[in-house]
C-alpha cells in the first residue's frame, strides 16, 4: 500500500514564531536607533521620554502588523478548509515570542537577590529601546525592581499586540485604514 503524504498549508507554527520574533527584534532595533538619534539632539528628559514612547509605539505597531497579516492569511486558509480555526493563535505566538525577553528579567532578579553580581548594565543593554524610561524608574526609586516591573509590562505588550492584531486580521478589520480614511462610503451612501 502506498502511504499518502499529508499536505500542510500555510507556514508551520515555529516559522510564524520565528517571523514574529524577528520582527520584534527589528522593532526593538529600530526603536533603539530612533532613541539614539533623537536622544543626541534632545537635552530634556521629558522629550527623551516622548521619543521613547514613540519607540514603544513603533515596536508594538510592527508586532501588531505582522500578526494582522498572519490572521488575514489564516482567514483564507480556514475558509477553504485547509486549517482549523484558532482565534487565539496570535496570543500563543506572542506568548512564545515574549519568552526570550522575559528571560532577561531573570538575570536582573538574580542580581537583585544577590545570587549573582548586579546585572543592571546587561539588562539595560538588552532593553536599550526603553533605556530612558528604565533609567528614570530605576533612579527615582533607587531600585531596579521598578525597571523590572516596567520591562515586564512592556513585553506583555507582545502577546497583547499579536493577539489583537491576529484577531483583527482574521476578522479583516483594518484599524489603520479606519483611522486614516474615516468611514468608507457604502453603496447607499455614494451619489
Amino acid at each position: 500500500m502506498e502511504k499518502k503524504q499529508e499536505i500542510t498549508y500555510g507556514k508551520p507554527f515555529y516559522r510564524r514564531v520565528l517571523t514574529l520574533f524577528g520582527r520584534s527584534v527589528l522593532g526593538s532595533f529600530l526603536g533603539a536607533i530612533f532613541v539614539v538619534i533623537i536622544g543626541m539632539a534632545l537635552n530634556s528628559t521629558f522629550l527623551k521620554v516622548v521619543a521613547q514612547s514613540i519607540s514603544i509605539i513603533m515596536f508594538v505597531g510592527i508586532i501588531y502588523a505582522t500578526a494582522w497579516n498572519e490572521g488575514d492569511k489564516d482567514k483564507n486558509l480556514v475558509g477553504f478548509g485547509r486549517i482549523k480555526e484558532d482565534k487565539l493563535k496570535g496570543v500563543k505566538l506572542g506568548a512564545i515570542v515574549m519568552i526570550p525577553y522575559m528571560l532577561s528579567g531573570v538575570l536582573l532578579v538574580l542580581g537583585l537577590l544577590g545570587i549573582t553580581t548586579d546585572l543592571q548594565a546587561i539588562y539595560r543593554i538588552i532593553h536599550f529601546q526603553i533605556l530612558v524610561i528604565l533609567n528614570e524608574l530605576m533612579e527615582a526609586a533607587k531600585s531596579s525592581w521598578n525597571g523590572l516591573i516596567f520591562g515586564t509590562l512592556y513585553y506583555l505588550s507582545v502577546p497583547i499586540a499579536s493577539g489583537v492584531g491576529y484577531y483583527l486580521g482574521y476578522k479583516r478589520i483594518a484599524v489603520l485604514n479606519k483611522i486614516m480614511y474615516g468611514k468608507q462610503p457604502t453603496g447607499a451612501d455614494k451619489k
